[in-house]
C-alpha cells in the first residue's frame, strides 16, 4: 500500500482521508459486531443443542447472513490496510514507477469488477424487494441483505479509487521534474552512460 499523500491545492486529499476514515470505522465496527454476533449465535446453538437437546433451525442461515455483513463491511477496510492476500513474486522485481502504474491498473480493474458485481446484486435486490422474497428458514426479507452487499461493494469501489489515486500520484512524482537527476522509473542510470565534466 502506498502512503497517504499530503495536502493538495483542491483539498481532495483531505476529503478522501475523511471518507477513508469513515470506511475504516464502518469496517471495524461492522466486522467486529458481525464476529461477536456470530460467536454468540454459535454459543447459543451449542448450549441449545447439547445441554437442552433442542437444536435451532435458524443458526446456519443467520450465520451465513452475518458472514455477508462481515465481508461487506470489512472488505474495503482490509483493502485500505493491505490485509488482502497478495503475491509479489513479479511486482518485487519492478521499479517503483512500474509498481505505481501497476497499482493504477489494479485499482481500475478492481473498481470495474466491483461496479459490475454491484449492478447485478442491485438488480437482484430490487427483484427480491418487488416480490418480497424471503430467506429459506428464518423467512426474513432477502432484499435488505442484498442491499448491504451493494453498500459493501460501493465502499470497496471507493477504496479502489483512493488507492488508484495514490498510485497515480506516486507514478507521476517518480516521472516528474522533481525526480533527482531527471531519471525515470526509479532506476539507477547506466554507469557507462554517465559523462564526466
Amino acid at each position: 500500500m502506498l502512503p497517504e499523500s499530503g495536502n493538495d491545492r483542491h483539498g481532495s486529499v483531505e476529503r478522501s482521508s475523511a471518507v477513508e476514515r469513515a470506511i475504516t470505522m464502518i469496517g471495524r465496527v461492522g466486522g467486529a459486531a458481525g464476529i461477536l454476533l456470530t460467536v454468540a449465535l454459535l454459543f447459543y446453538e451449542v448450549v441449545s443443542r447439547y445441554l437442552f437437546g433442542r437444536p435451532t433451525q435458524f443458526t446456519l442461515e443467520a450465520g451465513l447472513i452475518l458472514q455477508i455483513v462481515i465481508v461487506s463491511t470489512a472488505a474495503a477496510y482490509l483493502l485500505r490496510e493491505g490485509g488482502h492476500v497478495g503475491i509479489d513474486l513479479i511486482t518485487e522485481r519492478l521499479s517503483p514507477r512500474a509498481k505505481a502504474w501497476l497499482g493504477c491498473v489494479h485499482a481500475a480493474l478492481g473498481a470495474a469488477v466491483c461496479v459490475l458485481i454491484a449492478a447485478q446484486v442491485w438488480q437482484s435486490a430490487m427483484w427480491s424487494l418487488k416480490i418480497n422474497k424471503l430467506t429459506l428458514n428464518m423467512e426474513q426479507p432477502l432484499g435488505p441483505i442484498q442491499l448491504v452487499m451493494v453498500g459493501g461493494l460501493a465502499l470497496l469501489c471507493l477504496q479502489f479509487f483512493f488507492n488508484g489515486y495514490r498510485s497515480y500520484r506516486a507514478a507521476r512524482s517518480l516521472n516528474g521534474p522533481s525526480n533527482p537527476g531527471g531519471r525515470s522509473g526509479g532506476r539507477d542510470p547506466d554507469p557507462k552512460a554517465v559523462t564526466r565534466p
